[in-house]
């Protein structure tokens, strides 16, 4: 039975393929849209947080353990003179190409490697691939180029949803 993530086949399948020598650690994302009041005119980012999966799940979900690092704030914009579908579809692009710009070091990471100190001083060449991004329904149908009546994580239509009538 599988009850964590190095159990898994994926875990050493991925080590499998790497050259000798290589390691790697994953990397959890996490973002949710989030309202700034003080002087910023009401206005409302995504802010992307990162850190290392290797973190046990009950220390890195205490706010104190400060887990988490802010590694950018994305944009959320209201762009002038467009339909609603056009804004909808600006503002996914636009998070798309942000997202995309700032997962430029941690992507040739995963592909070529990094040099990284290991817990006993050692260096070793890690790749970072992406395990999890964490985020709440409408983030997740963001990332994953959703509409809004479609799920993030089956082919349902929201017509689909719910109880079945009796």
């Amino acid at each position: 039975m599988y009850t964590k993530f190095m159990s898994g086949d994926f875990a050493w399948d991925y080590q499998s393929a790497l050259p000798p020598g290589h390691s790697f650690v994953r990397i959890i994302l996490a973002s949710d849209k989030t309202p700034l009041m003080i002087g910023t005119g009401n206005r409302e980012m995504h802010p992307l947080l990162i850190l290392i999966a290797n973190i046990d799940a009950g220390v890195r979900m205490k706010a104190t353990s400060h887990s988490f690092t802010l590694i950018a704030y994305l944009p959320i914009v209201k762009f002038v003179d467009v339909t609603d579908h056009e804004q909808s579809i600006l503002k996914a692009r636009l998070f798309h190409l942000c997202l995309n710009k700032i997962l430029e070091p941690l992507k040739a990471a995963e592909r070529a490697g990094e040099h990284m100190a290991d817990s006993a001083g050692g260096m070793r060449i890690v790749h970072t691939p992406l395990a999890v991004y964490i985020a709440d329904y409408p983030e997740q149908q963001l990332v994953l180029c959703v509409a809004g009546s479609q799920s993030p994580v089956t082919t349902a239509h929201s017509s689909q949803f719910g109880d079945r009538p009796p």
